[in-house]
């Protein structure tokens, strides 16, 4: 009489398998969702604009003197802080370390 083996075990461990990598996954994936979140909360909100302006009229409609002005050419660079959204392309912004 011929037996043969019936292997039961075999689907077992694939639903294991099936289910512990479902589980790594999940657990990946809240972790870098929170990787994303901290890195977006260190996001700046405020810029600092550079913009190139004349010494005359800056003496005119501020108080105080250009702190680094540029006497051969009568230009003068003058910091603003503004809002990121207002940031266009083509601006010139001052990066700190």
């Amino acid at each position: 009489v011929a037996t043969s083996h019936v292997f039961f075990e075999t689907t077992g461990m694939l639903l294991m398998f099936v289910t512990i990598g479902k589980f790594i996954e999940a657990y990946a994936k809240r972790r870098s969702f929170a990787a994303i979140s901290n890195l977006l909360k260190l996001q700046p909100r405020e810029a600092l604009l550079v913009v190139q302006s004349d010494i005359d009229y800056y003496k005119e409609n501020f108080t105080t003197d250009p702190t680094n002005a540029n006497n051969t050419n009568n230009t003068t660079e003058v910091t603003k802080l503004i809002s990121l959204d207002l940031v266009q392309r083509g601006d010139v912004l001052k990066v700190f370390p």
